[in-house]
C-alpha cells in the first residue's frame, strides 16, 4: 500500500478521529479492493458454495485491520488518543459497510457489524501481535486459522499463506501509524 499518499494529505494539527477515518479509508481503497487472491483459498471445492462468501471475507479481513490499527495506535499514542482516533476509523468503516445495502437493512447489518466487531476485538485482543519469523500463536496465525475454520477449510497451508496475509495486515498498519504521525 502507499503509504505516501496518506502522509501527504495529512492535515496539520488533524483531529484523531480525522485521522481514523483516513487511514482506514485508505485501507479499504488500497487493500480490500484486492482480496479476491486471497479469498480463492477459502474455495473448498468447485462441487460446493463455500460457507464464506467474498462480503464476509472482506468484512473479517476490515475488522481485522481495524483491530491491528487499534493496537497499534494505543501502542503508539496511548489511550485517550486512541479512543478518539479508532471513532473516526469504525464509524467511517461501518457507515461504508451500510451504505452499500438498502436503507431497510442498513440497522440490521450495523448491528450484526457492531456486535462481530466487538467479538473479534475480544477475540484477537487474547493474541500476541508478531514479534519474529515464527508466526504460530500470533494474532495473525490467529486470524488465519479463524478464517479456514469459518469457511470450513482444513488445509495446513492455507492457515499459513492467510497468516502471511494477516502479517501484512499488521505491517501496513504500522507503516500508516509511523509514517503519518498520526
Amino acid at each position: 500500500m502507499p503509504v505516501q499518499n496518506t502522509r501527504n494529505r495529512k492535515q496539520q494539527g488533524e483531529r484523531p478521529e480525522n485521522s481514523g477515518q483516513r487511514i482506514i479509508e485508505a485501507f479499504i481503497t488500497e487493500y480490500l479492493a484486492g482480496v479476491k487472491h486471497e479469498y480463492k483459498y477459502l474455495k473448498p471445492s468447485i462441487f460446493r458454495k463455500p460457507p464464506m462468501s467474498l462480503d464476509q471475507f472482506r468484512t473479517e479481513i476490515l475488522l481485522y485491520g481495524l483491530h491491528c490499527l487499534d493496537r497499534v495506535v494505543f501502542d503508539y499514542r496511548g489511550p485517550e488518543y486512541r479512543e478518539q482516533f479508532m471513532l473516526g476509523a469504525y464509524s467511517w468503516a461501518r457507515g461504508e459497510l451500510a451504505s452499500s445495502r438498502p436503507p431497510e437493512h442498513r440497522s440490521a447489518l450495523l448491528q450484526r457489524i457492531d456486535d462481530l466487531y466487538n467479538t473479534r476485538q475480544k477475540e484477537y485482543g487474547a493474541w500476541r501481535l508478531p514479534d519474529g519469523v515464527d508466526l504460530q500463536g500470533t494474532l495473525c496465525w490467529q486470524f488465519g486459522r479463524r478464517m479456514c475454520e469459518d469457511a470450513q477449510v482444513y488445509n495446513p497451508a492455507v492457515v499459513m499463506t492467510l497468516s502471511y496475509t494477516a502479517r501484512g495486515i499488521y505491517e501496513t498498519m504500522v507503516a500508516l501509524v509511523e509514517h503519518t504521525a498520526v
